[in-house]
């Protein structure tokens, strides 16, 4: 029997797109990190793929993409990080490259409740 959380997580997967997210606000410098499979919090988000703790998190304040991934124990060795998607409610995917964000070419994206964030693996 599937868990409500894997359902949520097939629902978004099945549409894998996502369309744009708003940036981080400057004030948020929130270092907090969720807790790895969470089962009882109201906001969560999912984080999958070739990444470390791949599960279900809560979402505290000012969470980014990075963060996110950092939370779930970072990239595994066979990860892109240059292919990030971000899936949000039914909208299409929207891709991200870790590495430009981590170097500050491109602004990090504040994670909302309910984000499913699928890591790729290189070819």
């Amino acid at each position: 029997m599937m868990m409500k959380s894997e359902r949520i997580i097939a629902s978004l997967l099945a549409g894998l797109a996502i369309a744009g997210c708003g940036h981080v606000p400057r004030q948020c410098e929130s270092t907090s990190t969720p807790n790895h499979h969470v089962t009882n919090a109201e906001r969560v988000f999912y984080v999958y793929g070739e990444v470390t703790k791949p599960g279900i998190y809560e979402l505290t304040e000012c969470m980014t993409l990075l963060r996110a991934i950092n939370a779930a124990g970072g990239f595994l060795d066979a990860a892109n990080p240059h292919l990030v998607r971000l899936l949000r409610g039914g909208s299409p995917s929207q891709r991200y490259d870790a590495r430009a964000i981590d170097q500050g070419q491109s602004d990090d994206v504040e994670i909302q409740n309910g984000d499913v964030i699928a890591v790729g693996r290189k070819i």
